[in-house]
């Protein structure tokens, strides 16, 4: 089976483990089994799932885990995330999380903010460029809808950034970064 599908099956059970979280012990249980059970099935292996909290915790057979702090409200950074790649305490974190597959790590942070695309863009350019990051690309674009940039980098990880204009709330936005070990 390829690695993207034991991904989807991986994030799905996280899934199902995320909508049963909150709702007591009983359902927290109920929700592992049966997301451990449907990873299972797609990956054609053993998957443990352990949630805490607000937090999973998936690894298969072959050792690739997925790890998510789900809160919402406290989320906070993946573990390992590089502190001179940490965002301003004024970044509410959303979701975090953490991706082993063929012991190579991807991190994913899912943030809001107030204020503009282009001034948080600005921002984060300036403090992967000030962490020895290279850009690769660096593309901004506005319209009717809104405004959206992307950012790549290399470094000491490969890192993607989204930010656009929140579709929720006027005068934010809505960032998320991923750093991944280079695969070399």
């Amino acid at each position: 089976m390829g690695i993207d599908r034991k991904l989807a099956a991986i994030g799905l059970a996280g899934s199902l483990v995320l909508v049963g979280a909150g709702c007591g012990k009983a359902a927290d249980k109920a929700a592992e089994t049966i997301a451990e059970k449907a990873a299972e099935n797609a990956t054609g292996g053993d998957v443990d799932i352990d949630s805490d909290g607000n937090s999973v915790k998936i690894t298969d057979k072959d050792g690739n885990t997925f790890e998510a702090d789900t809160t919402g409200d406290g989320a906070t950074l993946p573990e390992g995330w590089p502190s001179n790649l940490a965002p301003p305490d004024d970044i509410k974190i959303v979701t975090a999380s953490t991706n082993t597959v063929n012991g190579n790590k991807t991190m994913v942070v899912l943030a809001s903010a107030e204020g503009t695309v282009e001034e948080w863009a600005g921002g984060l350019k300036a403090q992967l460029e000030d962490a020895g990051y290279e850009i690769q690309n660096d593309a901004t674009t506005s319209g009717s809808e809104g405004s959206y940039a992307g950012l790549t980098a290399t470094g000491e990880y490969e890192m993607f950034a989204s930010i656009s204009d929140s579709s929720t709330d006027e005068g934010s936005v809505d960032i998320s970064i991923t750093l991944s070990e280079p695969t070399s």
